[in-house]
């Protein structure tokens, strides 16, 4: 058997050199050898400029996950448009989505709510730049515990 430093988180195994063990079963183990990873493609350096002008062409649409959240969240669309063209990226949450080979932005900004009393409310939105515009994928208020 290799001889490799291992390390077991939860039902997946992970080591190194560049080998990955997917899954234990009963002792015995199925090794998969990680393919080379290849170069993710650029980030847009204007995502904020992108997302404005989408905006204002109206090119953009709140995908059915986004709208659920909007909704169970209390966050009225204004304020996620309002949001996008004033807020900023959070660039250490942007990430690349494997499956459909995009890159996700994620924008926070802060909003005011006022119900029975004034409370500013700090919201991060996850946006996907495609060709044709922009789609909204999820709206979310940021807690200090979010790790997300």
């Amino acid at each position: 058997m290799l001889n490799l430093d291992v390390v077991e988180v939860k039902n997946l195994i992970y080591i190194c050199n560049n080998v990955t063990i997917l899954n234990r079963l009963d002792r015995e183990y199925i090794v998969v050898k990680k393919k080379t990873p290849k170069k993710l493609p650029e980030k847009l350096s204007n995502v904020l400029k992108v997302i404005k002008e989408c905006i204002k062409k109206n090119s953009y649409v709140f995908c059915e996950h986004a709208l659920d959240r909007v909704i169970e969240r209390g966050i009225d669309i204004p304020t996620v448009l309002k949001i996008l063209q004033t807020g900023y990226e959070e660039k250490k949450k942007d990430r690349f989505d494997l499956i459909s080979k995009v890159w996700r932005y994620a924008i926070r900004g802060k909003a005011v709510e006022v119900l029975e009393e004034v409370r500013e409310l700090d919201i991060r939105i996850i946006v996907v730049i495609e060709e044709d515009g922009m789609v909204i994928i999820t709206v979310m208020h940021v807690l200090e515990d979010n790790y997300e």
